[in-house]
């Protein structure tokens, strides 16, 4: 039955709009029957005679119905082939720049890799799969290239109408604390504090939920890092029961919405771990260089510097300070910075760690962190900060 409709429809159609053109040229008024054509003739001094004749009217209506068709369908052609000329013309525009720009990339990578190949640090790792030594160069540049999408605003302080600096400062130091607490692996603390950051920039908050978005943030942190993550009691304990689990969790369900779920980030903490070996450094200097950088995660003003130029600065501040290393050619290949490049952010660090002898400092988490035999004891290392840069 549905078959026998469809051959219907299929059938009646054409029918239906050749009817509508009938009707249409039956509405069209018609001047047949007058004397249109002409006869040609001269006369004297080159002047032309008309003589009018009488032409069929049959005859007239469709030569002047021809002579439309003919003219739309040259105006058609005309139109049509102009808009592909100039469509032709675009894409060629928009072809050879393409081209000429893969040509610029192209030469920037092979020249980029043809660098990295002559300052190798990853001979000696080659049979540990664990450290993926065909990727890692195209980690680390993918990690470049992404790290400032998941940066936080660095004015956003300026929009919280009930919290300020002081108050972010004092949450992530005791927030270091509960890290240490908890033995939680150092990549969670600083997803952490990129959460903290990050939400702050798109919401606003009571200093009331301050600790509580802390919490919070630790608690996704550890779910997306470790393997064995504390439970949300454990957080409700730390806080001394300050909030319950069921704010706890509703506040996790408001900062994954609020950051779309965006929680692979460009840490800092791994351009370190890369830096360092490009440098060659001792473990002494590796624990001074993650001293430096995480003296760092307190320090509002020093969000507004990109991940990999932190991780730089505190590998060439430490290779000035303890290390005993420069800023060599090799270190720059695969940091992709200059010593120049370094100046301004390495300057601000260095006075975070001379604020670190103020006796009356207030903020000591990460420095009595650092002062366990664990991590070397390297907060307690004396270091002439003068003329270092």
């Amino acid at each position: 039955m549905p078959n026998n409709n469809r051959t219907t429809a299929i059938s009646t159609a054409p029918k239906r709009a050749l009817g509508d053109i009938t009707n249409v040229a039956k509405g069209e008024k018609s001047n047949v029957g007058k004397k249109v054509s002409f006869k040609v003739g001269q006369q004297e001094k080159g002047e032309v005679v008309v003589e009018k004749q009488e032409v069929e009217p049959s005859k007239v209506s469709s030569n002047s119905q021809n002579k439309k068709h003919t003219e739309m369908s040259s105006q058609s052609v005309h139109s049509v082939s102009k808009v592909d000329q100039d469509l032709l013309k675009r894409s060629h525009r928009v072809a050879k720049k393409i081209l000429e720009q893969s040509k610029d990339n192209l030469k920037v990578a092979i020249d980029s890799f043809a660098e990295l190949a002559l300052h190798d640090i990853d001979s000696s790792d080659r049979h540990d799969p664990q450290q993926v030594v065909p990727y890692v160069n195209r980690i680390i540049a993918n990690h470049r290239r992404v790290e400032r999408k998941f940066m936080p605003d660095p004015h956003y302080m300026m929009e919280q109408p009930d919290i300020n600096e002081r108050m972010r400062a004092i949450l992530i130091d005791w927030l270091v604390d509960v890290h240490l607490k908890f033995k939680l692996l150092p990549e969670t603390l600083y997803l952490t504090v990129n959460l903290i950051d990050r939400f702050l920039s798109l919401q606003h908050i009571t200093r009331q939920k301050l600790q509580l978005v802390g919490v919070t943030a630790m608690l996704i942190s550890s779910k997306y890092e470790e393997i064995y993550p504390p439970e949300v009691r454990d957080f409700e304990y730390i806080t001394d029961k300050a909030y319950t689990k069921e704010e706890i969790l509703s506040m996790e369900a408001i900062m994954l919405n609020v950051l779309k779920f965006d929680l692979t980030i460009a840490s800092s903490l791994n351009f370190l771990t890369r830096f360092l070996k490009a440098a060659d450094a001792d473990k002494q200097s590796m624990l001074f260089a993650n001293y430096l950088l995480e003296l760092c995660l307190t320090h509002y003003n020093m969000i507004k510097y990109e991940p990999s130029r932190l991780a730089a600065s505190s590998v060439y501040l430490t290779g000035r300070l303890v290390g005993g290393f420069e800023w060599s050619d090799k270190t720059r290949t695969h940091s992709n910075y200059s010593v120049a490049d370094l100046k301004v952010c390495s300057q601000e660090m260095l006075s975070i760690l001379r604020s670190q002898n103020d006796p009356h400092l207030n903020l000591t988490a990460v420095k009595r962190k650092y002062s366990l035999q664990k991590f070397g004891e390297v907060s307690k290392i004396s270091v002439d900060c003068s003329d270092v840069i």
